[in-house]
């Protein structure tokens, strides 16, 4: 009865005759929230001889048609929420801090929190025009006009523009290597939104703790690829990050601030293949401790025309795999004195 009414939404794993864990119990409570009351048509019950018979009852929604039905799901339906918390509010269609379409809740005057909805298609490599029709499962054309993109939460049409989603385009793409690319389609009126948030790698310069007046905070020093805003930038959090660690973050340019910073997959080898001179960016890499990697949009340090073959070097790679910083491995005195042997 639980799956058949969704309260499990979002637990691939449900397994009815099994404990909960608190993750599971918040989960099903909060799908609770949204989900639509109903109500049962009164039973009879038949007496014949010794047998009672109890007739079966309808099930049918619960109607809301005053003022609550705007406070969760504006469908006509009386959500549990609407009914028994009538200061929660859910309003969906806002927007995050990268654009994305968004559900925002709020406890009366106070914002719990915005939360992006799931993408209707999501990349991490360049795609294409046609692609994206093609993944969307479109039967019809979307006009330019239709389409917003979005570059780290603002519009940049140097970097991307809104072109016409259609069938077989193989000449417009979107995105790059590295670079979280999604759109979210909206059949409703036909539009389409694609926003791209970029991975940028910097170096921890330190960690500051918590006072009575502000929260603990880490400062990253951007790199050679950087948003809009350099320098030592600031993000909230209680993680801990070694000192000139490589770290990766994300920017949002609407908020004009960093959104995430994560540790950065560290790699050490020699180098045994260069690809700097492809026609296309996102083929460019190299190949490190037998394994081939590509460089992200993004990535910093040593430029790949100056990498050399059968010298040790140390990558550090995106989320997505992608080589997003190049260093060379400095020589000891040993390896030295052997290079002058």
């Amino acid at each position: 009865q639980a799956a058949g009414i969704g309260l499990d939404d979002g637990n691939d794993e449900f397994v009815g005759s099994k404990a909960v864990t608190r993750e599971e119990a918040a989960l099903y409570a909060f799908n609770m929230l949204q989900a639509t009351m109903v109500e049962y048509d009164k039973k009879d019950t038949i007496v014949v001889g010794d047998i009672t018979i109890n007739t079966t009852s309808s099930r049918s929604d619960v109607e809301n048609s005053g003022k609550s039905d705007k406070y969760i799901n504006s469908d006509g339906k009386m959500q549990f929420a609407e009914k028994y918390f009538t200061d929660l509010r859910l309003d969906d269609s806002g927007e995050d801090d990268f654009a994305r379409p968004s559900n925002v809740w709020t406890l009366k005057s106070d914002e719990i929190g915005t939360y992006a909805k799931e993408a209707d298609a999501t990349y991490t490599a360049s795609v294409e025009v046609g692609d994206i029709y093609k993944d969307l499962g479109l039967n019809k054309t979307v006009d330019k006009d239709d389409v917003s993109v979005y570059v780290d939460g603002v519009v940049n049409t140097k970097v991307a523009s809104p072109v016409a989603i259609k069938k077989g385009d193989d000449d417009n793409k979107f995105g790059a290597n590295g670079v979280l690319t999604e759109v979210f389609y909206d059949d409703d009126d036909g539009t389409v939104t694609i926003t791209e948030v970029n991975t940028y790698v910097g170096q921890v310069s330190k960690n500051v703790a918590a006072t009575s007046k502000k929260d603990a905070y880490v400062v990253v020093a951007t790199l050679d690829a950087a948003p809009s805003e350099t320098g030592n930038l600031e993000f909230e959090t209680n993680e801990e990050f070694e000192e000139d660690a490589y770290v990766l973050f994300t920017y949002s340019e609407a908020a004009e601030e960093v959104k995430s910073v994560a540790t950065a997959e560290e790699v050490s080898g020699t180098v045994t293949k260069v690809v700097n001179k492809a026609s296309d960016d996102e083929n460019k890499g190299l190949t490190i401790a037998d394994t081939e990697y590509k460089t992200s949009k993004m990535v910093s340090g040593e430029l790949l025309g100056d990498v050399s073959v059968k010298n040790d070097y140390t990558v550090y790679l995106d989320a997505y795999g992608y080589v997003i910083y190049i260093e060379e491995e400095e020589l000891t005195a040993q390896d030295l004195s052997l290079i002058h042997i």
